[in-house]
């Protein structure tokens, strides 16, 4: 063939000036305490490793019988910033059967009460899963896996929205 030749005219607008929203720099998450339950080791260590990159303190919690004797060990030693939790865990029995049961739980200890929540879900999530995050009042959802760029941006737009729910998703 010898192909076609076409012709269009557009009319394009100028921009309003937008400003960018403001998000928290890395420096200042600096000495924040990010307190991470999970319930798979593998996972826990490289998560922990990406957090600890970002110069936070992260104190991670398996799921287990024991979890809340755990967390009410280190909130007697520290304030938490930012709660990471899993929405599949397993091994919290008889607290709860998964991160969905448990957060409402942990959410009514009076230091975890008003501390923004980004809570894992796989990427097999249906929208039944979706909608009940979204009716936990996360401040954000991170899609595992998780990709390395994912996880520093929920951080500190997390840390930066100080406790006011807004949905964030992130898929890889």
């Amino acid at each position: 063939g010898i192909g076609s030749e076409f012709y269009f005219s557009a009319r394009f607008g100028l921009q309003h000036k937008h400003e960018p929203e403001r998000m928290i720099g890395i420096d200042k998450l600096s000495g924040k305490n990010l307190l991470f339950i999970n319930d798979n080791a593998r996972a826990s260590k490289a998560i922990s490793a990406m957090l600890a990159a970002l110069n936070l303190n992260v104190h991670g919690l398996m799921s287990s019988p024991v979890l809340l004797a755990e967390l009410k060990t280190v909130l007697s030693k520290t304030r938490i910033d930012l709660l990471l939790i899993d929405a599949q865990l397993t091994g919290a029995q008889p607290l709860a059967d998964n991160g969905f049961e448990l957060l409402p739980k942990l959410t009514l200890i009076p230091e975890l009460k008003q501390v923004p929540v980004i809570m894992m879900l796989p990427a097999s999530a249906d929208e039944e899963m979706l909608a009940t995050a979204e009716s936990l009042n996360l401040t954000g959802v991170l899609i595992k896996p998780l990709l390395a760029a994912q996880l520093p941006h929920a951080v500190k737009e997390a840390i930066g929205q100080q406790g006011t729910a807004k949905l964030l998703a992130y898929k890889a």
